[in-house]
């Protein structure tokens, strides 16, 4: 595989050359993202309420244009949120996309550990977390402000690099 911006290659070797650094980023981005939330992972591997640290930006950190903190997410809240958003995907669905994403970027990404072992279907938990991303902020954090939601399911298109 070759990897070729503006004339020049940037990546060469095998395909993991650039499917690995993708998908690391991918796991820590939706990591950072539920933290963000107010969702973690506690140490029996179960889903749980995310405080923080000094220093993190996170969702209870944004008040309304009346006056008021956001809250942090519950992740049933957010796994309840998100069925009604899908009803053909269940609750529990949810929870253990989220929990794999965030545990396969907590012991195989972010920290020199001995990670998790590989979960059935790890690639669509790790879809499904990732997809839950955008509604969860558009419905927590910018209808609450009052704000306009990026267009998160625009379609992309590839534009010709300029020589």
């Amino acid at each position: 595989m070759t990897v070729t911006l503006d004339g020049r290659t940037v990546v060469q070797g095998n395909g993991a050359a650039l499917t690995n650094p993708l998908i690391e980023m991918g796991l820590l981005s939706a990591r950072v993202m539920f933290n963000f939330l107010g969702i973690g992972l506690g140490k029996s591997g179960l889903l749980q309420e995310y405080g923080g640290y000094e220093g993190d930006v996170m969702l209870k950190h944004f008040v309304t244009p009346s006056g008021e903190y956001l809250k942090s997410i519950k992740p049933e809240e957010a796994c309840d949120f998100l069925h009604r958003t899908w009803p053909k995907i269940s609750v529990v669905d949810f929870e253990n996309a989220f929990k794999v994403t965030i545990a396969h970027a907590n012991k195989a990404v972010a920290h020199l550990t001995v990670g998790p072992v590989r979960e059935e279907d790890f690639d669509l938990k790790y879809r499904l977390a990732s997809d839950s991303i955008p509604p969860l902020i558009e419905e927590f954090l910018y209808a609450k402000l009052g704000v306009e939601a990026p267009l998160w399911h625009q379609k992309m298109r590839l534009v010709p690099l300029k020589k």
